[in-house]
């Protein structure tokens, strides 16, 4: 896995790799294969006398076209893009998708820690993920490393950035 890293004027900038085109149009074909499952319900439904089987097609409407939704959401989305912004003492972290750029801004100060998780597999060796703990929110994925090594060197240099 390549760590993706790189060095900018302003600090570094952490890029995921953009999701293979075969595997986004078959994640794409499945959400959009999925929004006919609901058809058979809304034809079939007692729409004009509501029972609780009504209440069941609609269910059985909605969850579909929920789940459908959010494979084209992913395979419609891109790569993450994290800066840490030496200047600006924050962490700009940028995603790009369906309904426009999302910018998420966390300020260095709010960074607890940054640990490396090791994630194991029985299909392929081990990987080491470095995750980035913030306060108020949910642990970011910052980087997958084959070996613990480099894994160790870019937690390093991270945390050298963020308490400067």
């Amino acid at each position: 896995m390549a760590p993706g890293y790189s060095e900018s004027p302003r600090g570094l900038v952490y890029t995921e790799r953009p999701m293979a085109w075969p595997l986004r149009g078959f994640i794409l074909l499945v959400g959009l294969g999925v929004f006919v499952v609901p058809v058979p319900f809304a034809l079939h439904a007692p729409w004009r006398t509501p029972e609780l089987s009504t209440l069941l097609a609609v269910a059985c409407i909605v969850l579909p076209c929920l789940v459908g939704a959010l494979f084209v959401r992913i395979a419609l989305g891109g790569p993450r893009r994290i800066e840490f912004d030496r200047a600006g003492r924050c962490l700009l972290h940028t995603r790009r998708g369906l309904l426009g750029t999302r910018q998420l801004r966390i300020g260095f100060d709010r960074i607890d820690r940054i640990e490396i998780v090791r994630r194991e597999s029985m299909d392929y060796p081990d990987f080491f993920a470095l995750m980035l703990h913030a306060a108020g929110r949910r642990p970011m994925e910052v980087g997958a490393f084959d070996d613990p090594a480099q894994a160790q060197h870019w937690q390093r240099r991270i945390e050298a950035l963020v308490r400067a």
